[in-house]
């Protein structure tokens, strides 16, 4: 996979052609190319959808300069990334902001979701099989065997408490999250307007034709969720899917906090599958850590006859992080695709051939809110009804 990223200038914006097609149905004018300085009328534009979409939060509308469109619903935020706008697709920027703050607006914080799976978790984990000390017992007893574990919070039970497996619950919690977000998503989009749903359904073919352009695949897990959810979509048909306990109708009629229990009985098998998967790779690198212990531990117990060794034989044991560097970096999309856990779509990978707007655009950009234009009018001799124009202050305060 390449790792190309290319920042965007203002000289690049000349060239970029405009993709707001729906929006100049109802916005006249609309440039043909974009601008800085249409850059930030669009985004001060798109603020204002916070107001009338989410009318009984104060949601703070951010613009990064890179990323992707997210959600923090505890704290009724969003993320509409700049480098999107500078793209030129302005209609596919609107369908984010709306289906963002219909996040907002709709769906429970992440921690309560999680919660909520805890119990349905738990009992998974009381299923699989493992060893512990030579003798078989749950996955679940052998997390709990020094302390409990939380998935609603594992971050902070981390913190405090130092949890050993923290960094496989907390993928497990990231996997469980991601589906939790298709069944949402699903849910949440089905509730916006016809006016707002035709931003959405040309973004949701935008990023179906561009997930099938992928030359690699996300793993069984992640392209089992991503066929329920173009399946719910109506962007194709799974027989598997459509014969699930629970149909679009069953998910768009349940309230919030039904969908995290309808995700998990419905996609059971494959949470079951995805953590025994994740816990066979943590036994594996378990395993291989400690083999790679005792050949540093050999290397330093023949440290002082290293030279000898290497002039003798050409050889010499490698630490860890020199072999760490020269292993091929795999390609792991599923872990990519954990990065998107709020949008639940497929626009490009963190990363390859992105596209990111340098600092010198996103200051001139943001360069135009200490411009103020009042309206005057002014009573002439030769015009007695007065002319009226406007007048450009600029604060360089």
């Amino acid at each position: 996979m390449s790792n190309i990223s290319h920042s965007i200038c203002s000289q690049d914006l000349e060239t970029v052609a405009v993709d707001a097609d729906l929006m100049s149905q109802w916005l006249e004018d609309v440039p043909k190319t974009m601008s800085s300085k249409l850059l930030y009328d669009l985004k001060t534009l798109l603020s204002h959808y916070a107001g009338f979409l989410v009318s009984n939060k104060k949601v703070t509308v951010e613009f990064p300069v890179e990323g992707i469109p997210c959600a923090n619903v505890g704290e009724s935020t969003i993320y509409i990334p700049v480098n999107t706008l500078a793209e030129g697709r302005v209609d596919h920027t609107i369908s984010s902001v709306v289906h963002e703050l219909h996040h907002i607006e709709h769906s429970l914080e992440m921690s309560k979701a999680v919660k909520i799976m805890e119990p349905i978790l738990r009992r998974i984990l009381g299923t699989i099989r493992v060893d512990m000390g030579g003798h078989p017992c749950s996955l679940l007893q052998k997390l709990e065997q020094r302390e409990p574990i939380y998935f609603w919070e594992p971050k902070d039970s981390v913190s405090k408490h130092g949890h050993e497996y923290h960094d496989f619950l907390l993928q497990v919690a990231q996997d469980v999250c991601f589906l939790y977000n298709v069944l949402e998503d699903v849910r949440i989009d089905e509730m916006q307007s016809p006016s707002l749903s035709r931003y959405r359904l040309k973004h949701e073919k935008y990023c179906y034709e561009k997930s099938k352009e992928r030359e690699d695949t996300p793993g069984i897990y992640y392209s089992k969720l991503f066929e329920a959810l173009f399946h719910y979509k109506d962007l194709e048909h799974s027989d598997d899917i459509a014969s699930r306990r629970d149909n679009k109708k069953a998910i768009c009629e349940a309230s919030a906090e039904q969908v995290p229990a309808m995700a998990l009985h419905n996609f059971i098998e494959e949470v079951r599958d995805q953590i025994c998967r994740r816990w066979e790779e943590l036994v594996q690198e378990s395993e291989e850590s400690l083999v790679q212990q005792f050949l540093e531990q050999k290397a330093a117990d023949t440290f002082d006859q290293e030279d000898e060794t290497e002039s003798a034989y050409g050889l010499r044991v490698k630490s860890s992080k020199e072999v760490a560097l020269d292993a091929p970096q795999a390609c792991k999309a599923e872990e990519e695709m954990l990065d998107m856990m709020d949008e639940g779509w497929v626009e490009s990978e963190p990363g390859q051939n992105s596209d990111t707007i340098s600092a010198s655009l996103n200051a001139e950009i943001e360069s135009f809110r200490n411009l103020t234009i009042v309206p005057c009018t002014e009573i002439l001799e030769s015009n007695p009804h007065g002319v009226t124009y406007d007048s450009l202050i600029i604060d360089y305060v």
